[in-house]
């Protein structure tokens, strides 16, 4: 659907071409008219703190609402100072629910969850039998899977154990979908995941 202009993938689908989308501003006086920015790598989890910084709210001093953020403030972004993966505090993360079957590539749920860390991104399968690692700043297109070089091995499996703690730490979609019925408070956070053990890597060479 549409053009991904050389990304790979397209909508609903977890690969760059179709977790990429623009995102337009307008906020007079402090984001520069008619700017573009090709840089930044941001998420709608950044929204909540971003805002909350602008109304003067820092959510990570408040003790039970910081630890429970999966984004961050870029409100500097907003204001005209770009954002490039490598600088991100945060990774980000993606799922495909199993019940969206339509937008899997294959019947083993391809790609059904993503990590992206820095200019990196990780793409698992549903059974996590098969992983691909893609290093964004030379492969934009992720066409080239980087999981075999033993160079980047431990780059692999530290991202793996991320995304599975990440993925432990939500509720159940059953959990969610019966507060909601219900009208009940919404199911209780299980524990944060562990942030990233170092900082963003250079790209390869």
């Amino acid at each position: 659907m549409g053009r991904t202009w050389g990304l790979r993938g397209r909508k609903g689908n977890l690969f760059n071409g179709g977790v990429t989308s623009p995102f337009f501003v307008r906020w007079p006086g402090i984001t520069p008219v008619g700017g573009t920015d090709a840089l930044s790598v941001i998420s709608s989890t950044d929204l909540l703190p971003t805002v909350a910084a602008a109304a003067g709210i820092d959510v990570f001093a408040l003790p039970d609402v910081g630890p429970l953020m999966d984004g961050q403030n870029v409100l500097g972004v907003l204001q005209g100072e770009p954002l490039p993966g490598p600088q991100r505090t945060k990774p980000m993360f993606w799922r495909q629910p199993s019940r969206n079957s339509w937008s899997d590539e294959s019947e083993d749920g391809w790609p059904a969850r993503v990590m992206r860390q820095g200019d990196w991104t990780l793409t698992v399968n549903r059974n996590e039998d098969y992983r691909e690692l893609h290093d964004l700043t030379r492969d934009r297109g992720q066409q080239h899977d980087r999981s075999g070089d033993p160079e980047h091995r431990e780059l692999l499996e530290q991202m793996s154990r991320d995304l599975r703690a990440w993925e432990d730490s939500l509720p159940e979609l059953w959990e969610c979908e019966q507060a909601i019925r219900s009208g009940a408070p919404p199911p209780p956070p299980r524990p944060p995941p562990l942030p990233p053990t170092g900082p963003s890597p250079p790209s390869c060479p």
